[in-house]
């Protein structure tokens, strides 16, 4: 039997640690197995409050050093007693990155707070696992809406589309700039898009700043996709190029590239944003008017969006119930999107916000009214539909300046 262990951390703390704290190997004596082993824990002792962390795994107690926190060899050659030392040698380590961490970033700790950073402790070397952990809990606590956390999850889950993995040592200037190639090239994202998903990325980075972790900021020197662009939207011989594709019937029913055409058209004479196309359902349809509150606008007692749908709008709802699309995941959405304009030869770039561009200036160059644009697209402020004047008036510039 080994000998008893002393009542002492076996973790001890730098001598700059505002934390006192002891986890070490440890098993209950007074439930040894007939065969003469015992479940093996890892026992965090902080605040007088003590709290077993069951490793799973058991060992004959009298191979158990406790005074040198390690189990010993059941025979010559033991390769399991080997791979188990260097698990429980991590899993200490691990308890003990907890307090380094927090003891970095300032950050109170609680024993409850300490299992829970344990139990996710991937999050530690994985900044996705850290968003993905950090987006629940701002959720839980009222931080944020489940929207927009809902939004913020979507941001991180392109990021994986990326890379499944990026540990904190990788990230780094370099690393953002080739994220936001693959936006622009393998995403098909247009640079509004790939503005708001790198802002909710950046988020999530300044949080991890101040829980303590280290890593090379990126968001000093990157330099993030413009968003004062020209606006793009499509010619209207090209939103009847589409249409005739779609009433072919070249493309199958159900596919992902029907669903997203139909989808895209529905956009183009609604302004509809791409989260609000996901979100709509029949309850939100009465006698052919849209009334919802758009999910981009989280702030309180925000105003109804109404808008009297076109005949053809209400052509393209192909369902009874239910969402009123049933739509592929985005990523399959823009995908879809991008391969009909190829398809088509079509010169403009499609996504669906440049739907939404589409919209608002096929509205204003039939004679719309400024007003009435700024309610159909839930604009708070007239200044942000102001840019579509700006753009009928240059489209009717050029169009003049092609004459002989």
């Amino acid at each position: 039997m080994a000998r008893k262990a002393q009542n002492r951390a076996v973790l001890q703390p730098d001598v700059n640690m505002t934390y006192a704290y002891s986890a070490k190997l440890t098993y209950n004596k007074q439930r040894i197995k007939e065969d003469g082993t015992a479940t093996l824990y890892i026992t965090i002792v902080f605040e007088r409050k003590k709290k077993p962390i069951n490793l799973n795994f058991s060992w004959p107690v009298d191979k158990i050093d406790e005074e040198n926190q390690v189990l010993l060899p059941r025979k010559r050659s033991d390769k399991e007693c080997d791979d188990l030392n260097i698990f429980v040698k991590r899993e200490l380590g691990k308890i003990n990155e907890i307090f380094r961490t927090a003891r970095l970033g300032s950050r109170k700790l609680t024993i409850d707070i300490i299992l829970k950073e344990y139990e996710n402790y991937a999050s530690k070397d994985d900044f996705i696992a850290y968003a993905f952990t950090q987006i629940e809990e701002r959720i839980n606590t009222g931080i944020i809406r489940a929207s927009t956390g809902k939004t913020h999850k979507n941001s991180i889950a392109t990021l994986t589309a990326f890379k499944k993995k990026i540990p904190f040592s990788d990230i780094n200037v370099k690393l953002f700039e080739s994220y936001k190639a693959f936006m622009y090239n393998k995403m098909n994202y247009d640079s509004d898009t790939a503005h708001t998903k790198l802002k909710n990325i950046r988020t999530y980075l300044n949080l991890a700043r101040k829980d303590g972790f280290i890593f090379e900021y990126p968001f000093g020197d990157f330099k993030m996709p413009k968003t004062e662009a020209r606006i793009e939207f499509l010619k209207e011989d090209e939103v009847q190029l589409l249409k005739r594709f779609f009433r072919s019937g070249y493309l199958t029913p159900g596919t992902n590239k029907e669903k997203s055409l139909r989808a895209f058209l529905f956009i183009c004479y609604t302004g509809l944003r791409v989260s609000d196309i996901y979100s709509l359902t029949h309850r939100d349809l009465k006698n052919e008017t849209l009334g919802f509150v758009p999910r981009k606008n989280t702030a309180d007692n925000q105003l109804e969006v109404v808008i009297p749908l076109h005949p053809e709008a209400v052509s393209l709802i192909n369902t009874k119930k239910g969402p009123l699309f049933i739509m592929p995941p985005e990523a399959k959405f823009r995908e879809s999107l991008h391969w009909i304009r190829n398809h088509l030869q079509i010169k403009s770039k499609i996504s669906p916000h440049i739907g939404r561009h589409t919209f608002a200036t096929r509205f204003l160059n039939a004679g719309g009214r400024l007003e009435v644009l700024q309610k159909l697209l839930g604009h708070t402020d007239i200044k942000t539909t102001m840019i579509y004047v700006h753009v009928t008036l240059q489209d009717k510039v050029d169009q003049v300046n092609l004459l002989d």
